[in-house]
C-alpha cells in the first residue's frame, strides 16, 4: 500500500505506478529503502556513513600548521584589509611537502584539503604588495613578537609613526 499526504497532512492512499511517478523514484529504490526499514522508517543508524568525510583532528591538523607559518600584516594598506602574507618563497605545494613531513601531519589529508583550508579558511598570501616595504615596521614587530624589544626600537617607532 502506498500513500501520499494531502494539503491537510490527511493520506490518501494511491496506487504503486501513481507513486513512483510522483516522487520520481523506481521500484528498486522502494525495496531498498523497505528492506533497512522498521515500522516503515530506516532509522539513521541503518545509514552508511559519509566515504568522504574528514575527521576534525585532521582539519585541525591542518590549521595548526598553517598558523606555525610566520606572518606579516600589510602595512599601509592595513586600514582596508585584513590580508596577512607569508614569506614569498612558499606557496601552497611547499606548504603541503613540509606538512607531510612535520609533527602535524594526518594520514587522512591530500594536498587538494590543503589547498581547500588554505583557500576557505585563511585570508593569506604568499608576497607583501609593492607598495607595503616598510622594513622599520616590520622588524619592530618581529622583536615585539620575540620579546626581544629594546627602548631604542620603541622611541624610533614612535618616531616613525609620528
Amino acid at each position: 500500500m502506498y500513500y501520499l499526504p494531502t494539503k491537510e497532512n490527511k493520506l490518501v492512499r494511491v496506487c504503486k505506478s501513481f507513486f513512483l511517478s510522483t516522487l520520481c523514484i523506481s521500484s528498486q529504490m522502494i525495496a531498498y529503502n523497505r528492506k533497512r526499514a522498521e515500522n516503515g522508517v530506516r532509522s539513521k543508524a541503518a545509514r552508511p556513513p559519509a566515504h568522504n568525510r574528514i575527521c576534525d583532528v585532521a582539519r585541525q591538523s591542518v590549521k595548526d600548521h598553517i598558523n606555525s607559518f610566520y606572518r606579516i600584516e600589510s602595512h599601509y594598506c592595513r586600514s582596508s584589509t585584513q590580508r596577512e602574507y607569508l614569506e614569498a618563497t612558499l606557496n601552497k605545494t611547499r606548504m603541503f611537502r613540509l606538512y607531510q613531513t612535520s609533527k602535524y601531519c594526518h594520514s587522512g589529508v591530500k594536498s587538494h584539503l590543503y589547498s581547500t583550508i588554505f583557500d576557505t579558511e585563511f585570508n593569506l598570501g604568499f608576497h607583501r604588495p609593492s607598495k607595503d616595504l616598510c622594513d622599520l615596521c616590520d622588524k619592530f614587530k618581529k622583536a615585539q613578537d620575540l620579546n626581544l624589544l629594546t627602548e631604542d626600537m620603541v622611541e624610533e617607532k614612535k618616531a616613525h609613526d609620528a
